[in-house]
Parts: structure tokens; sequence; C-alpha cells
């Protein structure tokens, strides 16, 4: 692509990923396949290009034919007015953070909701205890992270 960001060559990738034919691709330019919300990050990151023999990485999200879009991973270097990008799709791995983040919501949630008092310890010292608990000695997680268990249960 030139500095603009407008397409010049792709390989077959993106036809069997995307669904383009290179006809159809080579002349457009990045910002109209772009996710609206990635439009300003892919901005900022051809500006940096205008520095010669630049290289980066950043994500972005583009459409496809069928107006689906996909994470990808971009590794660019400049040389002159073009930059050269080796691009991964990585729409599987954000698909799985995107799962991990809403389980670890739910599991957090879980945890401080509960009506029974929950600690995590370490080497019997306090790691981490749930509202319930800290309401239940009057305390807070930055007076008994660290303190041993000895000071709040009996043994």
């Amino acid at each position: 692509m030139d500095l603009a960001g407008n397409i010049l060559q792709v390989n077959e990738g993106w036809t069997t990923t995307l669904g383009y034919t290179s006809g159809s691709i080579v002349g457009k330019t990045l910002l109209d396949l772009v996710h609206p919300e990635d439009q300003h990050a892919l901005i900022r990151f051809l500006k940096k290009f205008n520095l010669p023999d630049h290289f980066g990485e950043s994500q972005f999200r583009i459409l496809d034919v069928n107006e689906k879009y996909h994470w990808f991973h971009w590794q660019c270097v400049s040389e002159g007015d073009t930059i050269f990008a080796l691009i991964h799709d990585i729409n599987h791995y954000k698909e799985i953070e995107e799962e991990y983040i809403y389980l670890n919501n739910l599991h957090n949630t879980i945890l401080q909701t509960i009506d029974v008092g929950l600690i995590y310890a370490r080497d019997s010292k306090f790691e981490w205890a749930n509202s319930r608990f800290l309401s239940m000695f009057k305390t807070t997680m930055e007076e008994v992270k660290g303190k041993h268990l000895s000071l709040y249960l009996q043994e």
C-alpha cells in the first residue's frame, strides 16, 4: 500500500480470508475497509510511515465481502512511498480473549456478590478477599493483603 493507505497489491490471503478478488481490492483505500472504531488508530499508524524505513505493528479489523469484520495483526515496514505489510489473521485469538474477559467478569461478579466470605491465600498470607469477607471483618483489601491468615482466622 502507499503512505495514504491505498492498496497497491494483495496476495491470495485476501481472497481466501476476506473473499475479495485482487481486482476488486487493489486501488481501494484501507480506510474504506477498516472498522469505524479503528479508523483513527489506522490514520495515526499510517502517519508514522512518513519517516524513512519505518517499522510498525498494530491490530485492525477489516471488512470482508460478506460485511463481517476480521481481526488482523499487521507488521509493516516502509520503503520510500510504499508500505509492505505482513498480516496475520488473529480473529480466533480475539474471540478467545473476549470469552475469557466475559468469563472472568462473570467469575468476579459471582465471587463478589455471594453471601459467603471467601478468601484466597498463598503461603498462609492473604492475596484476595471478597466484599462479604471484608464487611464481616470491617476491613479493606489494602489492610489484609499480605497479612497472615491467623490475624483473622482461628486454626
